[in-house]
């Protein structure tokens, strides 16, 4: 498997450095049903896949139709990540700038205008303490 996007790139490059193991889950009746890629430093699943052949043999069915929301993810480095939800790439992108200017690449923290709008453009924030990233969530829909 190969991956080649930001989203995957930039959720790989948050655990550099630690300790990462595959893990089985199952019992002695079912087998082996789950197999995932864990951070043992900071307990986050970074790939989880359950047995093929586990789930209903049943199909689900497509829904009728998908449309997109953009996730602000905010993550710093404490209580874990929060998700805003918006609309539009362009809102989630505002939110993200504001959230900046505001919060976290402040002036008077020494973060130049140069810093921010880098930011802004590829959608992503991480200053070692803080991680604030836009992503496209597919949601289904009837």
């Amino acid at each position: 498997m190969y991956c080649n996007d930001t989203t995957t790139w930039n959720l790989l490059k948050r655990h550099l450095g630690h300790t990462l193991a595959c893990v089985g889950y199952g019992n002695t009746q079912t087998g082996l049903v789950n197999i995932s890629i864990e951070d043992t430093d900071t307990n986050e699943v970074i790939l989880d896949c359950d047995r093929p052949d586990w789930a209903d043999n049943e199909a689900e069915p497509e829904p009728e139709k998908t449309s997109d929301v953009w996730l602000l993810v905010i993550d710093d480095g404490k209580y874990g990540p929060s998700y805003e939800t918006y609309a539009t790439a362009e809102l989630a992108t505002k939110h993200l700038e504001s959230l900046l200017r505001a919060v976290y690449a402040k002036e008077s923290d020494g973060y130049r205008e140069e810093d921010i709008q880098k930011a802004v453009f590829e959608g992503i924030w991480d200053d070692g303490n803080n991680f604030l990233i836009i992503v496209c969530q597919e949601v289904a829909t009837k």
